[in-house]
């Protein structure tokens, strides 16, 4: 639906027109009464001519507006421009054939048809640049107050402009034609549609006993069993409830962490660990014969057993095997007070050169 203020503007457009028409043409039929009666014929009726067809041919765009408007679409400052232009030259038109036109035509020696074409030009052509006038002075006062509101309302077409409407109702007409415009969901006519339909009586008895009996009774799983929806190698697996993983608790953590100690340390076994067989490669090209006493044992190709130490998650991580009462020298050594250099010639002591004959 159009704005109340664009359908004012068609009006009063098409009622100009008609003016303007009749203007013409008493202004035509004054300037043929005029050359009957053989009275020069002076150019206030001419220049209301010249008003007339110019405002015909605005009009007459302007209406087709309405019915096309990719035809031609006026925005606001170029209407109050040629309105303007219209409204003051039809005035000065006015003016002019008020004081020419019955002072000349209405004298006994003329016709009836010259004074009653001059007086009727004058009355029609004054009514004509009132309203245009008017016109001119309201569409320029409201664009003013609109400005706040539309700050682009100067250069907005007029039939575009939402005029005397709130900017609440702007942003959710907006809203409401985005959602059922371009993007339109069946959602939004199913919403209509139940919304439209009437409810019996019966329908809200029902609806209020429902609700009422929902409020006293537990709802049952929508799922009964759920076997269905578990994958297959879920279906294997029967954990147990708080003791099997996700739900196993965390063990405890002590407080205070024990140091690693080692196997070889003497506060932490009763004896010495046995003493592992040595290991012995023959890298030479000749067999040698080794004594029944020997300690040498050929490799075999097995790795030594040495003990191992192995970290448990309430201890933390040493470094190896050695034990507390051994140094370990990854430790950074412990610097003591830094020593002062002394040059090779002190001054406090002399020096004693030796010859180089004497020195062997």
């Amino acid at each position: 639906m159009r704005n109340p203020l664009v359908i004012l503007r068609y009006v009063l457009h098409a009622f100009l027109l008609y003016l303007n028409i009749l203007a013409m043409g008493f202004a035509a039929w004054n300037i043929a009464a005029l050359k009957s009666a053989g009275i020069g014929v002076n150019g206030a009726s001419a220049f209301v001519v010249f008003n007339a067809c110019c405002f015909i041919l605005y009009a007459g765009i302007c209406l087709a507006e309405a019915y096309s408007p990719s035809l031609w679409n006026m925005k606001v400052m170029p209407e109050c421009v040629w309105i303007g232009a219209f409204g003051f030259l039809q005035v000065a038109s006015a003016i002019d054939i008020t004081i020419s036109g019955p002072t000349a035509a209405c004298v006994p020696e003329t016709s009836l048809s010259a004074c009653a074409s001059s007086s009727l030009v004058v009355v029609i052509v004054w009514i004509s640049s009132s309203i245009l006038l008017f016109y001119f002075f309201a569409l320029v006062g409201i664009t003013v107050v609109h400005v706040g509101s539309h700050p682009a309302v100067w250069a907005s077409p007029i039939s575009s402009v939402s005029w005397f409407t709130p900017e609440e109702k702007i942003q959710g007409h907006k809203s409401k034609d985005m959602e059922k415009g371009e993007y339109e969901n069946p959602a939004f006519k199913a919403d209509e549609a139940m919304s439209a339909r009437p409810v019996s009586r019966t329908q809200v008895q029902s609806a209020s006993r429902f609700s009422i009996m929902k409020g006293f009774t537990i709802s049952a799983p929508r799922f009964q069993n759920a076997e269905g929806f578990r994958p297959a190698w879920a279906k294997d697996v029967n954990p147990r409830r708080g003791v099997d993983l996700p739900f196993a608790a965390k063990p405890k953590v002590p407080t205070v962490k024990d140091r690693l100690r080692s196997y070889w340390s003497a506060s932490s076994t009763d004896s010495m660990p046995p003493v592992p067989p040595k290991a012995y490669t023959n890298t030479s090209r000749y067999l040698e014969r080794l004594d029944a006493n020997s300690d040498y044992v050929p490799d075999t190709g097995n790795e030594l057993n040495l003990p191992v130490i192995t970290p448990s998650p309430s201890r933390p991580l040493s470094y190896g095997i050695f034990p507390e009462d051994v140094q370990d020298p990854d430790v950074p050594i412990h610097t003591s007070h830094r020593s002062e250099w002394i040059t090779a010639h002190d001054n406090r002591r002399p020096v004693q050169t030796i010859p180089p004959w004497n020195r062997f």
